[in-house]
């Protein structure tokens, strides 16, 4: 069958799965489910196959309109240290700066001793897209919009904020705040939209007669206003980040449509070879 029926099952080996009763999810028998602690699936999610969804230490909740990626790992335990996720977690924070985009550092490492230590369920919140590989550790929070892309790890008791981006091969052991990207070590981060302190501080700086002199002599000769330029580009960017989540449901709809036919297609022919046989 290409998805579950909207009822709640146990067995020994299996947690309880709640789906919703629209029937709008795709759970693939092809994905993996473990653990002991109960999994709630939203509304118009799709969980490919060999996607493993674990509740070995806690509970694992997921959101309608998400995406769930082969060999992607939700709720696990964090992968054992090597030597380069110390050298990533030692180092020292760096904090981008743009003028428009304004900037941000990393909060302190938080201790990461034991599963025992954290209390919250998994909670991955609405349109949440989670790639190939990618692991999302127990306990953590990923929030509405966010992506995190292949290899990528979050670790316990992480939360990564609205609109944020995790980038391919990211160990995160911080929290991420919203519109933000982290690459390279997990310690290089930036804005992807202008801040409203950003924009307030522009605004700030703009009483100053001579500021305002300046400015208003800048639109006389053409030139922009550096508050305008930000809010534009803000603006910009949010109208980006719209046309992307349309273009992510679309590739979510389609792939659900092909799944459900390949599930469909997979269970009739296993039928018809056990009729064959008999």
């Amino acid at each position: 069958m290409s998805s579950q029926p909207s009822t709640t099952t146990t067995t020994a080996q299996r947690p309880s799965v709640s789906l919703p009763p629209s029937n709008t999810t795709h759970l693939d028998p092809g994905a993996y489910i473990r653990g002991q602690h109960p999994i709630t699936l939203g509304e118009h999610c799709l969980i490919h196959p060999r996607a493993l969804l674990t509740t070995t230490t806690h509970p694992l909740v997921i959101g309608s309109n998400c995406v769930i990626s082969e060999k992607a790992i939700i709720g696990g335990l964090p992968p054992s240290q090597s030597k380069s996720d110390t050298t990533s977690t030692t180092a020292p924070t760096t904090a981008l700066t743009s003028p428009a985009l304004g900037s941000i550092s990393a909060p302190p490492t938080p201790d990461l001793a034991s599963a025992s230590q954290f209390t919250q369920p998994t909670f991955v919140s609405n349109n949440v897209t989670i790639h190939p590989h990618a692991q999302v550790t127990h306990s953590t929070t990923i929030n509405a919009y966010t992506t995190i892309e292949s290899h990528a790890v979050v670790y316990p008791g992480v939360t990564i904020g609205e609109h944020s981006k995790v980038c391919a091969g990211v160990h995160v052991r911080r929290d991420v705040p919203d519109w933000c990207a982290v690459w390279g070590n997990g310690n290089l981060r930036r804005l992807r939209r202008p801040s409203a302190a950003a924009l307030e501080s522009m605004v700030s700086i703009g009483a100053s007669d001579e500021i305002t002199d300046a400015k208003e002599g800048a639109k006389r000769q053409g030139l922009e206003d550096p508050e305008e330029r930000a809010a534009e580009m803000r603006q910009k960017i949010e109208e980006a980040e719209v046309q992307r989540i349309r273009g992510v449901e679309k590739e979510r709809e389609a792939a659900t449509v092909l799944l459900r036919n390949a599930a469909r297609a997979a269970v009739a022919a296993k039928r018809a070879s056990v009729t064959a046989r008999g």
